[in-house]
Formats: structure tokens, C-alpha cells, sequence
């Protein structure tokens, strides 16, 4: 799949994002990125432990990006819900620990794992979280310590609080952002291969307003 024809450039300048919109920007650094980090089309997934969904769209996010030829990345962040209990947000700290401590990887790794658990219940989340750290050839014991410093919650409540005020409702949550011109489309639910297309390729033809819906 091609979007659009790109002149390739040594420097990635990092895309600016308009005071009006509720995005933060996209750090190649510090966030959780799959795919190219130079793509010129980001989709940010707003994502829970304990939704279906989001384990059916991450399939299929995971096949577009890998298909895009670089045109596309797929971005991380956390929408907890406020119903759910204590052990989905020990996920949400698992693998955000999980990041920091071993690196990007690891990060989509341990996520792979905690979601193909089966039956996983936030009863049983450090017994879950061990287990997908096993799988993960992850050190189960540094990574408890870290969950349980709560160290990176305020990040995760960051993502919850960014999530609602683009309106979003429940997860998935899905953005669509054009890193040129800091253009948005804000969809929810588990789009489908055709979906993610036509979204695509509409965020990098978008008229001039700073969010779409």
C-alpha cells in the first residue's frame, strides 16, 4: 500500500502540534511506536486490558502497518476505563515498566503476551503478568517492583484524560494523524483492513480543520 509519494530525508523533523488540538505531541522517544518512525500517517490506538476489541484491532493494525511500506506507524496510549479494577491498570503499568526497563521490544512483546492470555481476569493480574513476562523473556521480579511503585500512572492517566477529551467514549479509541500537517480523524471501535485505508488516506487529504470525525 502506498499513500502518498514522499521525497525521503535524512532528518526526521518532529511534526507540531496546533494549540486547539487535544493530541500531545508524537515523541519518537519516549512513546510506544511500531513501524517507521519517519511515517508520514500515525495512528494512535487508545487501548484496555480488558477490551475484546482492542485485541482484534491490534491484529489488524499490526498487518496494515507491516504492509504500508513505511507510510504508516501505529502508536500506543493507555484508555483505562473507569469501571474496571485495579489489575487491567496493573497490565496498563506492566507494560509501560516493560518499555522503559528493556525497551521498545520488549514493550510489544509483553502487550502480545498479556492479550493472548487466555481468561485473563484482573483477579489473577500478577499471576497474568508473570506468566506473559516468561513469554516475554522478561525478569518477572524487576518488573513487579516496578508495577508496584505505580512509577508510570500518571503517564497512563494522561493518555485516559487526552482520550476523553477527543470524545472518546470507550476503546478502542483510534486517531489517525497526518504528521505534516497535524490533521486528525478520530474514529472508536475495531475498524476493519478497509477501514484503516480509507481513514489513511483520507487523514492525508484532509481539508484544513484541525479535527475530523
Amino acid at each position: 500500500m502506498k499513500l502518498v509519494t514522499i521525497v525521503l530525508v535524512i532528518l526526521f523533523i518532529q511534526p507540531s502540534y496546533s494549540a486547539s488540538s487535544p493530541i500531545r505531541p508524537i515523541s519518537t522517544k519516549s512513546e510506544h511506536i511500531y513501524g517507521a518512525l519517519n511515517a508520514p500517517v500515525s495512528i494512535i490506538m487508545y487501548s484496555d486490558f480488558s477490551c475484546p476489541y482492542c485485541k482484534k484491532l491490534r491484529l489488524t493494525l499490526k498487518k496494515f502497518v507491516n504492509q504500508s511500506s513505511g507510510q504508516v506507524n501505529w502508536v500506543y496510549r493507555h484508555f483505562p476505563l473507569e469501571n474496571n479494577s485495579l489489575g487491567y491498570l496493573q497490565q496498563a503499568n506492566a507494560i509501560e515498566c516493560s518499555g522503559k526497563m528493556y525497551g521498545n521490544e520488549s514493550f510489544w512483546a509483553l502487550t502480545q503476551n498479556l492479550f493472548n492470555l487466555p481468561n485473563n481476569t484482573p483477579e489473577n493480574a500478577q499471576q497474568f503478568i508473570t506468566l506473559a513476562a516468561q513469554k516475554s523473556n522478561l525478569n518477572s521480579k524487576e518488573l513487579m517492583l516496578c508495577i508496584n511503585s505505580n512509577k508510570y500512572q500518571p503517564l497512563i492517566e494522561q493518555d485516559q484524560k487526552e482520550a476523553k477529551e477527543l470524545g472518546l467514549t470507550g476503546t478502542p479509541g483510534v486517531v489517525f494523524v497526518n504528521n505534516k500537517n497535524n490533521k486528525i480523524i478520530v474514529k472508536q471501535g475495531a475498524l476493519n483492513y478497509a477501514n484503516l485505508t480509507k481513514f489513511s488516506r483520507a487523514v492525508v487529504n484532509s481539508p484544513s480543520d484541525d479535527k475530523l470525525k
